[in-house]
């Protein structure tokens, strides 16, 4: 029996219809890097992408800054945390964000079906309850990714499933980010070291890699897409608050150390982290990073839960100031 083929009208636009029309801008969640639509985080395990996608989310849902550089609108985030516990997403959360009490924009969850088992009715009926979240972290991509189906190359399996969520956040005008892996081996285009076909990067609207050496705290940070300009930057971990941060930071960031600094210095007594954030208008989430760089530089010591004091300047030797009493006796003091 013959193949029945269905015949429809091709649907065509003249392109002085089409430069006669006016559209809408591509919409960003952070300015010049994560469009709406999907984007894919890669990196080798361990090497910082669930960090930087959680310090992502805070930041957005803080309304801060995202690596010292991306000033960002408040919005409300979703984050698949698929490989966590909750008690490890509270001791990120902790040490990522430095407030007890969290914002309430940034909803987890440790469970998700797969894509080809109602992923997308659930995120559908999920999201219909908080039209707010512009936002969607996948980590990892592997732990929704459809059972291998058989009659399909790697490559249109790949294309597929991304298109499907690139579908999906499109529809929604949302953002999707998935966590993947890179291979181990090298590869003269860095977008061809993520694992899998090129199928996955074809369909998707950007593409972040962090590559990491093991036991290091520098990597390496590249950026590419349809609607963004490819930029690579270098940075750098912070091991009490589990932050990126620009290797070398930039004038405008060294300048808001600088800021924080000084009010610490003239303060009589340690100051919280709120004080510290209305003193210098700044969101606590964007001032707790700034105290993270200026306590690995050694310009600041946390004294305690959110409570932080500048170090005091040793007093260069051989200079000491002499206080006589009525004894005629004196005693050193620090300058």
């Amino acid at each position: 029996m013959a193949e029945q083929v269905q015949i429809t009208t091709l649907a065509t636009r003249t392109d002085t219809e089409i430069l006669g029309t006016s559209y809408s801008e591509q919409e960003f969640i952070v300015p010049d890097l994560i469009p709406t639509g999907l984007t894919i985080l890669a990196g080798k395990p361990k090497s910082g992408k669930s960090l930087a996608a959680m310090d992502l989310a805070i930041s957005i849902a803080n309304g801060s800054t995202f690596l010292g550089r991306f000033e960002m609108a408040q919005q409300e985030v979703l984050y698949l945390a698929l490989e966590d516990t909750e008690s490890r997403i509270k001791n990120r959360l902790n040490r990522l964000s430095g407030d007890p009490l969290g914002t309430g924009r940034l909803h987890c969850a440790t469970d998700s079906p797969r894509l080809d088992q109602g992923f997308f009715a659930n995120i559908e009926a999920w999201l219909s309850q908080r039209s707010a979240v512009r936002l969607v972290i996948i980590d990892t991509f592997n732990k929704v990714r459809m059972l291998k189906r058989k009659g399909t190359t790697p490559y249109e399996k790949d294309y597929n499933e991304i298109s499907e969520l690139k579908k999906f956040a499109d529809l929604h005008n949302i953002a999707f980010i998935v966590i993947h892996h890179l291979r181990k081996s090298e590869a003269k285009d860095v977008t061809d070291m993520i694992a899998g076909s090129i199928g996955l990067t074809a369909a998707a609207d950007a593409i972040l890699i962090i590559q990491k050496e093991r036991a290091s705290n520098n990597a390496h940070f590249f950026a590419t897409g349809r609607d963004i300009p490819d930029f690579e930057i270098g940075l750098t971990l912070n091991q009490s608050t589990l932050t990126w941060e620009i290797a070398v930071p930039t004038e405008e960031l060294t300048i808001e150390r600088a800021e924080v600094l000084a009010v610490l210095q003239g303060a009589n007594a340690p100051m919280k982290l709120w004080e510290i954030a209305e003193i210098v208008h700044k969101k606590k989430n964007t001032v707790h990073k700034l105290l993270a760089g200026l306590i690995a530089s050694g310009k600041v010591h946390k004294i305690g839960y959110g409570t932080y004091e500048a170090m005091k300047e040793p007093a260069p030797a051989g200079e000491v100031k002499q206080n006589s009493g009525e004894s005629g006796e004196s005693s050193p003091i620090a300058a």
